[in-house]
This record gives structure tokens, C-alpha cells and sequence, in this order.
């Protein structure tokens, strides 16, 4: 499985609101079942290019991967990036030469990310990627903090016999009692809130603009594997986001610390355990290769107004994954800007150098101010949304 977006403007896409239940089943969609489900009215070939047609429309878009299913000719079967699209039609291609048309009761969806559900209750449900480490995502969307349903808790676990019961928790209660916080609204009711998700088959970034005001200040959360610098790593596996409950202060996605962590001072990120392989859940930051005079910066908010005037190009940083006085590793397919926020929200950016072929999109991550836009200060990352990231 490649790297797949999704956005809260495709069809049948998931709504994400200040309501019980919903960011579990944003995720269950997303990452296990696939969404926007469609029989279709027929199935055809001509050379290579397949033709599926929906009369009651289908609310696929090109560049989308959808998953077929269902044809008695099995070469028709299975994921596909749609090509082109009209008000009832859309096209895919295929290798194969299979009789045309297709027979057999056919479908459509959007191809999920093949993540499995292992566990789950009411507005509960743990999550598991489909390779790598494998650690587990357990999500309380139950109304049960402060914020109430605007937001959920989130804590990894290394192992887990059930939705409530695992070993090697990150965070750990200790460091914090609720887990990690991931909100969806400020409001409590049904409205829906803009989000995007993109991922491959062990990483998942959720980027949520939970604020009901015309500022577009997101959230950025994001838990799974990272690229370690570590041979044999099987504990690379983090998470982040917001540690105090009902609050519009936005987590800190977008701080970048440029130099060597001695200490670390703000923990909002968490990985499995430490590099030495022993010890438990350990604080992270994120770091970059920008160094400004102060000892962090925001991605997107501090250096240059680009593009470069040298090359007319925009030059990228990873983003490094730091222990105390080590670095871990880098979050994949995401990338730190030494520019003040030159795109809009999921602007694209092609051509970076050294990533030929591949399609960045803009991601608003502001530092710690507020969803109501109260601080000037405002960041944002570039993400991969082609790959693949590893």
C-alpha cells in the first residue's frame, strides 16, 4: 500500500464534529473499511482503459485511488487511481486485456489504507497498522474530558488484549494521566469541521481545522512509525498532540527545536521507547536543520519569504525526530519550510528538488497560539501525499 490522501470535501467522505463517536469512525473509514461505497451500472474496456459507470453519480475524483471489487473477470479487481471523470462515469487503466464488459455484481469504494480494527466498543476503537512495528492506536471518543465530545484520548500501546487493557503504553499515565489529545471541534453538536488524512500502511497524519471562525488555524496529530536511524528498531512507533484538556491553545506541530535537546522542556510527542531499546515510553521533540538565533522556530513562520530568489526553487527540511542529545530518526513524507507560509492551505508544490515526481501539499500547522487566530504567528509543513515515503 502507497501513500493515500484524503480530504473531508470527497465524496462520502466521513464527517468529523464535536459529537461522540465521530473521529472513530473518520478513522475506522479511512484506515480499515474505505468510504463512498457504489454499485456499479456497468464495467467496460476499451484497450487499456476501463470505463466505470455510476447513473446516480459517484463522487470520485482523478488522482483518487478506488478500490473494485466484485467483477467475475479478476483483472478488473482491485486498487486503482482514477484517470478522469465525468458526472456519471470515471476511468482507470489497466495492464490486462479481460472481456469487456465486465460481469458480476461490481463495486466501488474509496481504498482505504488497510489498517485493521483489532478492538473496539461505544465510541472507542484501537487501531493497528498493517506493518512495521504494528503498536496499537487506542482512541476514547466517549465524552469523557473536560472538553467533552469536542475532543478525544489517545495513547499508543506496544501490545493490547482489548479496547481497554494493553502493556507499554506512550505516553504512560504518569507522564500524562489522559493520554494524548486530539480535537475535533470547539463546539458541541453536529458541525462539521474540515480535515484532511494522509498515510501509508504504519503512518498517519490528521490535520483538523477545529475552529467554528473563518480563521483556518489547524491541528496537526499524527502517530505510527517513523524513519529510524536505528538498525533493527522495533520501538520507533510515536504519537502527538494537545496535553491539556479543553482548550483552544493548538498543539505545537509546527515548533521546530534547532538545536540539540538537553532536555525536553514541552512534551507533546511520545515514541514506544528510548533508542537504547529499554525504559518505556520517552518525550520527543521534532527538529530541523534550519538554525535561526533562537533555540526553536516555527515551520513555516520564521526565514525567508520565498521562493529562493537564487533559483526560483523552495528548499526543504525532514523532520527529525530528537531524544535528549540523539536524533531518532524523521517523521516520513513530511518536510519543515525556512519560509513564511507561501502556500495556502494544501497548495501544491511540484518538482522539489531531490523529490522528482512527487506532489507536496501545504499543511497549515500554526505554533502555540489559538484556533481563533488571537497570535500573528501562524506555520506550516509540506507533506508528500505521492511517496513512498520509506
Amino acid at each position: 500500500m502507497g501513500v493515500l490522501a484524503f480530504r473531508s470535501t470527497d465524496g462520502g467522505a466521513p464527517t468529523l464534529s464535536g459529537s461522540v463517536g465521530s473521529l472513530t469512525d473518520l478513522l475506522y473509514a479511512c484506515l480499515v473499511t474505505g468510504f463512498n461505497a457504489k454499485t456499479l451500472d456497468s464495467l467496460t474496456r476499451d484497450g487499456t482503459t476501463v470505463t466505470a459507470t455510476v447513473a446516480a453519480g459517484h463522487g470520485f475524483a482523478a488522482g483518487q485511488t478506488v478500490r473494485i471489487a466484485g467483477a467475475n473477470e479478476p483483472d478488473y479487481n482491485g486498487d486503482f487511481v482514477v484517470t478522469s471523470t465525468g458526472s456519471t462515469t470515471f476511468t482507470y487503466t489497466i495492464a490486462a486485456t479481460p472481456a469487456t464488459p465486465a460481469t458480476g455484481t461490481i463495486t466501488a469504494k474509496r481504498a482505504p489504507l488497510d489498517w485493521s480494527r483489532p478492538y473496539s466498543g461505544t465510541n472507542k476503537a484501537v487501531f493497528r497498522g498493517a506493518a512495521g512495528t504494528q503498536h496499537y492506536l487506542r482512541v476514547d471518543d466517549t465524552d469523557s474530558g473536560n472538553g467533552q465530545a469536542r475532543e478525544a484520548f489517545c495513547r499508543g500501546y506496544e501490545t493490547m488484549s482489548d479496547v481497554d487493557t494493553g502493556e507499554g503504553p506512550f505516553p504512560t499515565t504518569g507522564q500524562l494521566s489522559t493520554g494524548i489529545i486530539w480535537r475535533k471541534s470547539d463546539t458541541l453538536n453536529t458541525a462539521a469541521r474540515n480535515w484532511d488524512l494522509v498515510g501509508d500502511d504504519r503512518f498517519v497524519y490528521l490535520s483538523v481545522d477545529a475552529y467554528s471562525g473563518s480563521i483556518d488555524n489547524r491541528y496537526l496529530f499524527y502517530f505510527g512509525d517513523i524513519v529510524s536511524y536505528k538498525v533493527g528498531d522495533i520501538y520507533h512507533c510515536v504519537i502527538n498532540g494537545k496535553t491539556v484538556q479543553n482548550s483552544s491553545q493548538l498543539n505545537g506541530a509546527a515548533k521546530i527545536f534547532a538545536i540539540p535537546q538537553s532536555s525536553i522542556s514541552y512534551p507533546e510527542a511520545f515514541i514506544a521507547r528510548g533508542y537504547s531499546q529499554g525504559g518505556g515510553s520517552t518525550a520527543i521533540e521534532q527538529g530541523g536543520l534550519f538554525y535561526p538565533a533562537s533555540a526553536y522556530y516555527y515551520s513555516g513562520d520564521t526565514g525567508f519569504v520565498g521562493p529562493n530568489p537564487v533559483d526560483n526553487g523552495y528548499h526543504l527540511s525532514p523532520v527529525y525526530i530528537q531524544e535528549v542529545n540523539a536524533l531518532r530518526g524523521k517523521l516520513p513524507g513530511l518536510w519543515s519550510l525556512p519560509y513564511v507560509r507561501p502556500f495556502s492551505h494544501w497548495g501544491a508544490l511540484e518538482n522539489v528538488e531531490n523529490l522528482s515526481g512527487r506532489t507536496l501539499r501545504a499543511v497549515n500547522a500554526p505554533e502555540l497560539n489559538y484556533e481563533s487566530g488571537s497570535s500573528t504567528t501562524d506555520g506550516q509543513f509540506m507533506l508528500d501525499v505521492t511517496g513512498p515515503w520509506r
